[in-house]
C-alpha cells in the first residue's frame, strides 16, 4: 500500500467518525428537545385538568351596607393610621427624654 491511498483512507475514517458523531449530537439534541416539549406540554395540561376543578367563578353577593362598610374600614386604615402616626412622632416623641412638667 502506499503513502497516498493510506493518508485517504485515513482522512476518509476520520471524517466519516466525524460526521456520525456530529449527526448523532444532533440527532441527541432533536430528541431529548422533542421529549422535553411534549412532557412540559403534557405536565400544563394535566396540571390544568387537576386544577380547573378549584378554578371557577364563584359568584359573590355581597351587599352594599358591607361595601361601604369594607371601604371605610379601608379609608380608616390607610389615611388614619399615617395621620395618627404622624402626631404621634411629631407631638409625642419631643417629649421623650424632658420633664413632664413645664
Amino acid at each position: 500500500m502506499n503513502h497516498a491511498l493510506g493518508s485517504g483512507l485515513f482522512l476518509f475514517a476520520i471524517l466519516v467518525n466525524f460526521a456520525l458523531i456530529a449527526g448523532g449530537l444532533v440527532m441527541s439534541i432533536t430528541v431529548s428537545s422533542y421529549r422535553g416539549v411534549r412532557a412540559f406540554r403534557e405536565r400544563a395540561a394535566t396540571a390544568a385538568q387537576l386544577q380547573s376543578a378549584y378554578h371557577h367563578p364563584d359568584p359573590v353577593r355581597t351587599s352594599a351596607l358591607e361595601k361601604t362598610f369594607m371601604t371605610a374600614a379601608i379609608v380608616m386604615v390607610m389615611v388614619g393610621l399615617p395621620i395618627a402616626l404622624a402626631a404621634i412622632f411629631h407631638f409625642v416623641l419631643p417629649l421623650l427624654g424632658t420633664s413632664w412638667t413645664p
